[in-house]
Parts: C-alpha cells; structure tokens; sequence
C-alpha cells in the first residue's frame, strides 16, 4: 500500500471540522429504482409502503399517548422487515401463508399479492433478471424504509 497522505485517504471530516461543515445534499442516495423494473411493480411495493404505513404510524387516534411515541415508528420498521424476510422466502418460491396472520389485516391482503407476483417472477426467471427486483425490494423495505414515493391508485 501506498504512503498517501492522510487528506487523500481519509473521507472522515478532522476533528477541526465541525458538524456545521457536513452537508447531507452530499451524501449518495440513488431514488431511482433499478432499469428494467416494471413500473407496475414498483408501484404496487410503493402502495403497499403505504397501506402499511397507514395501518401502523397513522392507526391510533391523534393525541393519543401512542400517536407521539416513537413506538408507531418501530412497528412500521417491524412490519416493513418482516415483508422483506418473507419476500426473501417467495423469491425461493416459498410463501407461508400463516405468517400473514401477523400483519394488520388491512395489509394481508395486499402482502400476499406482492409475495405471489415475487415467486411467480423469481421461479420463471433466471437469477439475471431477478437481481434489480431484489435490489429494488432490499432498498424499499431495509435501506430506505421511510422514503415514499407518490402513490397512484
């Protein structure tokens, strides 16, 4: 390895920068879904986002205890990462269906049809074609689980 200086090799702020210097608009975000993803399914992830979202930070009554706990905001993050195992599972081509029961019930429905269109597509497609999608699905429920997008009916 090569004696760089430490300005070359080093891509954390010195301890004379201050928090005031970072910038957030610098760090890398990709918002655009892989190429190649059919616009229907990427809004049917998004639609479900939003059931979901719905269904777990929206529920309880406004100015409820729970409405301002930071609790609503878990069990989205649960919810999300559990959709994720198990679409990890359907892109096997396994889906078990009493795992659904742990959702709210105005997501079940809605879960299954994602977990379906996954193993259908994953089962009748080569590994290839399959990456953007579980790219894209990894990204919707795991790295950005609170980035909406517009929702179409």
């Amino acid at each position: 390895m090569s004696n760089n200086s430490n300005s070359e090799m080093n891509m954390w702020p010195n301890s004379e920068e201050s928090d005031d210097d970072y910038n957030d608009e610098d760090s890398i975000l990709n918002e655009e879904p892989p190429p190649g993803i059919d616009p229907e399914f990427i809004n049917n992830v998004s639609k479900l986002k939003h059931t979901i979202y719905e269904a777990t930070v929206l529920s309880p009554e406004l100015g409820t205890e729970e409405a301002q706990s930071n609790r609503v905001l878990e069990n989205y993050i649960n919810v999300l990462n559990n959709v994720n195992n198990l679409s990890k599972q359907a892109q096997k081509g396994e889906i078990d269906e009493s795992k659904l029961k742990q959702f709210p019930k105005e997501t079940q429905e809605p879960i299954h049809n994602l977990l379906t269109t996954i193993a259908d597509y994953s089962t009748n497609n080569s590994p290839a074609v399959t990456i953007p999608y579980i790219d894209f699905l990894q990204n919707s429920f795991k790295v950005h689980p609170f980035q909406q997008t517009k929702k179409t009916n």
